[in-house]
Order: C-alpha cells, then sequence, then structure tokens
C-alpha cells in the first residue's frame, strides 16, 4: 500500500492496495476500505508506564545538546499538554499531572544524579541520564545501582560486578526457582554462600533494595551464586544439584543460562555507574572479562575440561590471538 498525501505538501493524495486472492480482497474491502479505523490509544501513560521514565525521556526529547539545559516550566507544560496526558482528561475531567509531582520527580532524579541543575534554574541530563533515557536500562535499574554503588570506594572485582547487577529491574524478571518457605535452608544459605565470595559489604547488605518482599536479598543472593557457579566453570549438572537442593526436581539449567546471558547484559551498566559515581577509582577490564566469563562459562588459565574445549570452538575461539581480539590478557588455558 501506498501513502496518500505527503503532511504540509498535500491536503489529500490516492492509495493502492493490491490483493493477491480473491479472500484478500474481501478483507481488504471489509476491514481497511469500508472498515471503522481503531482508535488512537496513548501507552504514554499505562499503568507500566514510570514517571521518573517518562520525566527522564521528555527532559532528553527538550534537551538541544549536551551542554545545554531546560527550565523546569517546559517539562512540565509538554507532560501536560501530552496527548496522553488528553486522554486521561477525557476519561476523568479532574486528572491532572500535577506541577508539584513533576517537581518531585525532577528532585528525586537529581538526587540519583540523572539529572543536574546549571544556571540555577535550569536542568540538563548527566551521563547517567542519558544512558537511562537512551539505553535499554530502566531508570529504576539505574536509580538502585547508584544507592548500592555510592558507598563502594575500592576497586570492583568480578564477583561485585555480579552481585551488584542482581538488584536490576532486569534481573528481577528472570526466574529463578527458589523454595519461599524453607526459612532455616533457603533463606539463610545464599547470602552466608555469597559472603565468601569476596563481594563488598555495601553491595551485599543492600541485596534487598526495592524488593517486592522480604526475600528478594535471598532470592538475589542465589542469583548471584548461581553466574558465579556458571562463570567459574562448574558443570552445569553440578550446578543444578547444587542449586535445588531444597527443592525437587532439578528445572534450573535453564534459569541458569538465562540469568548469566542477561547478567551480562547488564554489566556494562555496573561498570558505567560505578564510574560516574567514583572517577577517581580505575576499574581496569574488569568488566569486559566478567562478560567474558559470563559467555564462555569459565575461569581463564586454568586447565579445561573437554565440554569447555568445545564450547570455546564453537565461538570461534582456537587460538590465543582471538582471545586477545576479546580484550583478555590472561594467558590461554593449556590442555
Amino acid at each position: 500500500m501506498e501513502r496518500a498525501g505527503r503532511l504540509g505538501y498535500a491536503e489529500r493524495g490516492e492509495s493502492y492496495v493490491i490483493g493477491s486472492r480473491g479472500l484478500d480482497t474481501y478483507r481488504i474491502w471489509s476491514y481497511y476500505v469500508t472498515g471503522k479505523p481503531e482508535d488512537v490509544k496513548s501507552v504514554f501513560l499505562t499503568q507500566a508506564a514510570d514517571a521518573r521514565t517518562q520525566v527522564l525521556r521528555t527532559l532528553a526529547a527538550l534537551q538541544r545538546g549536551a551542554d545545554s539545559g531546560v527550565d523546569a516550566e517546559l517539562p512540565i507544560s509538554f507532560l501536560e499538554s501530552s496527548f496522553g496526558a488528553f486522554q486521561q482528561r477525557q476519561v476523568n475531567p479532574a486528572w491532572n499531572w500535577g506541577r508539584d509531582n513533576i517537581l518531585a520527580t525532577l528532585q528525586e532524579l537529581l538526587r540519583h544524579h540523572l539529572v543536574e541543575i546549571f544556571d540555577s534554574d535550569r536542568y540538563r541530563l548527566t551521563d547517567l541520564g542519558r544512558l537511562a533515557s537512551e539505553g535499554g536500562v530502566f531508570v529504576d535499574s539505574i536509580i538502585r545501582l547508584v544507592a548500592v554503588l555510592r558507598s563502594v570506594s575500592t576497586a570492583l572485582n568480578s564477583t561485585t560486578l555480579v552481585a551488584a547487577a542482581q538488584v536490576t529491574r532486569e534481573l528481577d524478571d528472570v526466574h529463578m526457582p527458589f523454595a519461599k518457605k524453607a526459612k532455616n535452608t533457603e533463606h539463610r544459605r545464599w547470602p552466608h554462600e555469597l559472603a565468601y565470595q569476596q563481594v563488598a559489604p555495601q553491595v551485599q547488605s543492600m541485596l534487598g533494595i526495592d524488593g517486592s518482599d522480604h526475600l528478594a536479598g535471598p532470592v538475589r543472593a542465589k542469583k548471584a551464586m548461581a553466574c558465579l557457579l556458571y562463570a567459574s566453570g562448574t558443570p552445569l549438572s553440578d550446578i543444578e544439584r547444587h542449586l535445588m537442593q531444597h527443592q525437587l526436581g532439578d528445572g534450573a539449567a535453564g534459569s541458569v543460562r538465562a540469568l548469566a546471558d542477561r547478567t551480562r547484559d547488564l554489566i556494562p551498566a555496573v561498570a558505567r555507574v560505578f564510574a560516574f559515581l567514583h572517577p577517581d577509582v580505575a576499574i581496569g577490564d574488569i568488566a569486559e572479562r566478567t562478560m567474558a566469563r559470563l559467555e564462555l562459562g569459565l575461569i581463564f588459565g586454568v586447565a579445561l575440561t573437554r565440554a569447555q574445549y568445545l564450547r570455546l570452538f564453537e565461538r570461534g575461539i582456537m587460538a590465543p590471538e582471538r582471545f586477545e581480539a576479546r580484550g583478555l590478557t590472561a594467558s590461554t588455558p593449556t590442555p
């Protein structure tokens, strides 16, 4: 089908639809030519929408350049005149964004270092704000990472990177079997095991941040342990037995792989938040090495099993040069 008219150039145009079969012709005529168009609905203010995300993305759209800023009144008027707000008022004439609510959201974003003020009354995005508004990471995930990593002043290691990633909304959405009624086993076991993995104490103590219930911390600790076991070269069958000791069945392999993959995706965001909060602390290549371990499921510098060599072969890593191409400085394991 061709476009009918050009907005701003022509008020009217022609449209052609070609049906390849008889039924297509009938469907096109009934549902397109003579059919009733569906209502246009805005998803800007759906129940799943987050006010912080909306305000942050509005600032990103209104900010003309990295060094420019936006007066607070501009996003307020923009949001209140949006099509989503118009539809909300159609349903409830008394509905409104609320100027105070938008200003409170801006203050929250300011407190979490996603926006900054300059020229006394203008807002602009920080590097973290641009990451949250333009990247694939939820705003509340960035806010949680800021809170968790703010007090960590020493260099990050792999276990701290992996553990910090578990507090994100993205990792909360990945399922891991957990015995919620096992108060004397699972609830205590995983935070205890994680404590021996050299995770920064500040990170471990805040694993429950913004959790849906009191079990958020233990569940995230279990997820972190699953990732660390996978990245350590432990056979998947052994990982399953270790993780499912307090539950019936052994169906954890899919969850482990999904957790490792999604954690690997979030490692750059964790590293970027830490670098923003602590610019004087060198990170080095720890993020890249951690991502490679989560991808390949092994530790560099130790003897590998046949299955691990086959996994390397599947990814085209068959010579030391291939490790160097991935930015890894450790020597290739020898058989």
